[in-house]
């Protein structure tokens, strides 16, 4: 598959993402442009999400546009929610402190009137005053007694908005760092997050380490059973690795039928622990169609580990457990490969 290459100028950019997408035969739609734009731009996270998709063998629909854009593009969308949200909470609060404030006036009233009605009682010398005078503390009373049920009930309203609005904005933050699909975290947030728990390994001198895993055949599957399957796959697979984890360790869809984790605090000869047992529970699940109850088969996964080795970048961690799965593919699939064997086997070969 041909690699973008980032034209100097603009237009000779967008002229390329045009051709592209009318090639294609996809929607011309602002979603796919940016996708395409970013690709011939040169955007090395972008490039390898197409390239994987195109030599998958896979084509480029409209669906590839849209994950494209969510994973690569969605923290846009983050950064309008929490500047909504802003706006809104500052709203709210500017209503509770105008509250406040005529409670507090309010409040102050009451306290004249109640100084007022003292003063008249040592002056009352009929039982006709005093009783005026008792029905006018009455009603001051009432009406301080209303105004403060409807300060309570604006309280409690803006309480209310205000918890929504958190809500809300807590909603856009979990959904932009997901994976639409499998619910696991998606591309954009794994980067960002193994760049910082490598740095972090770095600091402290902790092991961090990484598994790359692929669906075995999986484009093959696609081809005989259709993407829908294919989806109910990629969602099964996400389970299964999901149930393998736990505490700090980050589980994500890296893209197509590539899944990694990111396994803090871990060597890599324990990240082979984890890698088996996915590899296992993978294996033991059977794809059985739900209409007629016909069995499948069953999936596997290769996987690949490998440790940090400060002070090489993340990026590094990342190209040797990927080299590490392909030979775990080269092997026969259905296994887990560490970077040792990988060295070895080069070491051999050398």
């Amino acid at each position: 598959m041909d690699k973008a290459r980032a034209p100097q100028k603009p237009t000779e950019i967008a002229e390329q993402t045009l051709q592209r997408i009318l090639a294609l035969g996809i929607t011309p739609h602002p979603r796919n442009y940016a996708v395409w734009y970013g690709y011939f731009s040169g955007d090395p996270e972008l490039v390898r999400a197409v390239d994987a998709i195109l030599n998958g063998g896979q084509g480029f629909d409209d669906s590839h546009g849209a994950e494209l854009y969510r994973e690569h593009f969605s923290y846009d969308n983050e950064g309008a929610a929490i500047r909504e949200t802003s706006e809104r909470v500052e709203v709210a609060l500017g209503q509770v402190v105008s509250m406040l404030s005529d409670a507090g006036q309010d409040t102050s009233r009451y306290g004249d009137a109640l100084a007022g009605i003292t003063g008249d009682l040592s002056d009352g010398d009929s039982i006709e005053e005093v009783r005026a005078i008792v029905t006018r503390l009455s009603e001051h009373t009432r009406t301080m007694t209303e105004q403060n049920k409807r300060f309570e009930e604006e309280i409690s309203r803006s309480n209310q908005e205000i918890e929504q609005l958190r809500q809300n904005l807590e909603d856009s933050r979990l959904e932009a760092k997901t994976d639409s699909l499998t619910g696991l975290n998606n591309r954009k947030y794994f980067d960002e997050s193994l760049f910082a728990a490598a740095r972090d390994a770095a600091d402290v001198g902790t092991p961090l380490s990484l598994l790359m895993l692929d669906i075995d055949h999986f484009k093959r599957f696609n081809d005989t059973y259709g993407h829908n399957l294919g989806d109910v796959v990629l969602k099964q697979v996400a389970r299964c690795i999901g149930a393998c984890v736990k505490g700090k360790d980050l589980t994500a869809r890296f893209g197509g039928e590539e899944f990694v984790i990111l396994l803090p605090e871990t060597a890599v000869e324990d990240a082979m622990t984890v890698a088996q047992q996915v590899c296992r529970t993978v294996a033991g699940k059977e794809i059985v169609m739900r209409s007629s109850g016909k069995s499948l088969g069953k999936i596997t996964l290769s996987a690949g580990a490998a440790q940090l080795r400060p002070p090489e970048s993340a990026e590094q961690l990342l190209q040797r457990a990927d080299e590490a799965m392909y030979l775990a593919k080269n092997g026969g699939r259905n296994r887990a490969v560490s970077e040792y064997e990988l060295e070895n086997r080069l070491s051999a070969t050398a």
